[in-house]
Formats: structure tokens, C-alpha cells, sequence
């Protein structure tokens, strides 16, 4: 019996009809039609989704970029009236033939002196004839040697040395200056597009340093109608040979320190 039935198995899979080699050669060609379609279609998306997370980094480096620059225009000003600002000679275009502008603006660069930080404060009164600050507890460690500052934006000084929270000065003031009077770091910042890379020289000693990729052009206008007025304006773009994204950013500001009969237009 067993013979019989295996026999029987054995006739029925003989009448089964299988697949034609040709048939065969189309299944496979129709599979690696499909297959190749979904990699193309995975492809794309991967690609999509990179270049989004690309144009959305460029996004970013833009609104820093554009952050830092406001900040440092808007407090540009107040400088003194000498070529030397902490230390380092900015004679090259902060001198008295350019009505000590405190803008340098090249095509790939700009320079800004300015009172760019939290000021200070006097904790006593600083008398004219004397050459020392008292400033409040804790305030001294943000001033060094040879550091400019500006005194209620009336006056200004270089520091000799720091002790504490103690300024010596290089000369006597001029001016009496009272309690709680603002003391102002200044600041010299030369803001310069390289490579597409935005760097920032505060001239420290430690060079430009990189603050945002993905740049490529900056500009600042001033208005012919108000001189306070300027905008500035930041382009950047994706690295995508292919299809880059490029976007531009642009704000109007207000120079809160401009001078009169000082830092005259450029």
C-alpha cells in the first residue's frame, strides 16, 4: 500500500505545471524593476531630508550671525579719541582723518569699536583730579590692563591695573562722576567672511575664531536720511554643489551711541 500511495503522489506532482524559463526571467525582471524603484524612491527622501536638515543648520548660522552683528553695531560708539583701543593699534582706520568713525567696512569685513557688554557700575563717587574707580562687588574681574573704557558715556579712560574691584587709571578724570555711575568696557570686533565661515576677531590675542558656517556674503547700509539708521544684511548657503539653498536675512537697526560731530558718515 505504501508503494501505491507514493505512487500516486509521485503521478500527481508530474501533472503539476511549473514555470517556463522564460517566465521566470520576466518575475526576476519585474522584481529588480520594483527593487531598484523603492531605492530610488528611499534615495530621493534621504536626499530631501538632507537637504532640509541642511537648509534648517543654515537657518540657525544666519540668526546667530545676525544676532552677534546687531548686538555690536547697535553698541558701537563712544570710542576715544586715539588710535590705540586695548592695547592694539587700530590707526589703519580709527584716526582723526576719519573723524574717528567707529565702523570699517571692507567687502568681506567689518571692524566696529564699540561698548559691546554689560556695563559696570561706580559704588562711590569718582572725582574729577583722581585716577581710581571703586566699582561694585565682584565688577573688577571683567576689566584687564590697558583696557578703554567709557564712563557714563561722557568720558573716556584706559585702565593702568585691576585690583579687586579697583580701576587705576592711566591719567586723572576730567570729570566727577557719581555712585552708580555706568562703566563701559570697550570693545574692538572685526567681523570677516572667509572660506564661508563668519569669523569674529575681538583682537585679544587669540585671532579670528569661527562663528557660524554656511555664510557667505554680509553687508550693512546706512540710511542717507538718518544717520543712526543702518541695516545689515547676511546671506548664506547649503554646501549642495548640486542645488544649493541659499537664503538672506536682513534687520533695520538704531545706533544707540552715535556722537555728534563725531564719527561722521561712510
Amino acid at each position: 500500500m505504501e508503494r501505491t500511495d507514493s505512487h500516486v503522489q509521485h503521478g500527481r506532482l508530474r501533472g503539476v505545471a511549473g514555470f517556463s524559463l522564460i517566465e521566470l526571467l520576466i518575475g526576476l525582471a519585474i522584481s529588480s524593476i520594483l527593487a531598484l524603484s523603492l531605492w530610488s524612491l528611499a534615495s530621493t527622501q534621504e536626499r530631501t531630508y538632507g537637504s532640509q536638515d541642511s537648509a534648517t543648520e543654515m537657518q540657525q548660522n544666519l540668526r546667530v550671525a545676525l544676532q552677534s552683528l546687531t548686538r555690536d553695531i547697535m553698541s558701537a560708539g563712544l570710542g576715544p579719541q586715539s588710535s590705540t583701543i586695548n592695547g592694539q593699534d587700530a590707526s589703519a582706520w580709527y584716526n582723526a582723518a576719519n573723524n574717528w568713525n567707529a565702523f570699517n567696512i571692507t567687502a568681506t569685513s567689518i571692524d566696529i569699536i564699540g561698548c559691546g557688554q554689560t556695563p559696570a557700575t561706580l559704588s562711590a563717587q569718582a572725582a574729577s583730579g583722581t585716577n581710581t574707580l571703586a566699582l561694585a562687588a565682584g565688577q573688577g574681574a571683567g576689566f584687564t590692563a590697558s583696557q578703554n573704557i567709557n564712563i557714563e558715556g561722557t568720558e573716556n579712560a584706559v585702565v593702568t591695573s585691576v585690583s579687586g574691584d579697583t580701576l587705576t587709571l592711566t591719567g586723572n578724570l576730567g570729570l566727577t562722576h557719581p555712585a552708580q555711575a555706568a562703566v563701559y568696557p570697550l570693545r574692538w570686533v572685526t567681523y570677516s567672511v572667509t572660506g564661508g565661515v563668519l569669523n569674529v576677531d575681538q583682537h585679544n590675542g587669540n585671532g579670528p575664531q569661527a562663528l557660524a558656517s554656511d555664510i557667505t556674503v554680509m553687508a550693512v547700509t546706512a540710511s542717507a536720511a538718518d544717520p543712526k539708521a543702518l541695516t545689515v544684511s547676511i546671506t548664506g548657503s547649503t554646501s549642495s554643489a548640486a542645488a544649493p539653498v541659499v537664503s538672506t536675512v536682513t534687520n533695520t537697526l538704531c545706533r544707540r551711541n552715535l556722537q555728534p560731530g563725531k564719527e561722521g558718515s561712510w
